[in-house]
């Protein structure tokens, strides 16, 4: 990259220059927008700036319902990601549930991801670190340094991350919203959520599919 990344008074004028070129090009499209929104996908990605999930699948407002976090990490115990995924499933247990049901969710991790090559690193560590550990950023990570653990502090920092994508896939695909999803849309004969690990290169700007969860009927 030749230039800086642009500041925040340059980002304001983008936006503007933006809306002016979308409304020309797709005029109507954003005032209808407003009145609601009927994602199928719900994107569960890593935080790092170079993975805008809009961006790299030329994606219009209101295509994806968005979740990212440092890792892209679907821990059961994180009230964010789990009311995001409460949300966007329409459980009929929830008090506040979305007018819309998404089929898809798609868990991205990312080629030199920093939180699992942190992960990696710390997991090579003699001790272990505590649940509670002063720094937030540890703690958050925590449950990639225990994968990298588990799977062998020598794998290399790729295949990690592929089994870092693994690894939240199978925990949203046991997750009681999820299992509850099937049951419900077997019972109502409607599209169930099938939930899918991507992996994004960032050199060539490309998605690779690592992995596919389906309800097992669907099979």
């Amino acid at each position: 990259m030749s230039a800086l990344p642009p500041d925040a008074a340059t980002l304001l004028s983008q936006n503007k220059d933006w809306a002016s070129k979308f409304q020309e090009d797709h005029p109507g499209f954003l005032p209808e927008s407003a009145d609601g929104q009927r994602p199928r996908t719900l994107w569960l990605g890593c935080s790092d700036s170079r993975v805008p999930e809009s961006v790299i699948t030329a994606a219009f407002p209101g295509d994806i319902f968005v979740h990212r976090n440092i890792g892209n990490q679907a821990s059961p115990n994180d009230d964010s990601f789990q009311s995001v995924l409460e949300f966007t499933m329409s459980d009929p247990n929830s008090p506040v549930a979305a007018s819309f049901r998404v089929e898809h969710i798609v868990i991205v991790g990312h080629i030199g991801c920093g939180a699992v090559e942190a992960g990696l690193d710390l997991a090579q560590w003699d001790t272990d670190l505590p649940d509670k550990s002063e720094f937030p950023l540890i703690r958050w990570i925590l449950p990639i340094i225990k994968l990298a653990k588990e799977v062998g502090t020598s794998i290399s920092l790729d295949d990690l991350i592929k089994e870092n994508i693994r690894r939240q896939v199978d925990i949203v695909a046991k997750s009681t919203l999820v299992q509850r999803n099937w049951e419900i849309t077997k019972e109502e004969q409607e599209t169930p959520v099938t939930i899918h690990g991507w992996l994004y290169h960032l050199g060539t700007g490309l998605l690779e599919p690592i992995c596919e969860v389906a309800r097992p009927d669907e099979k």
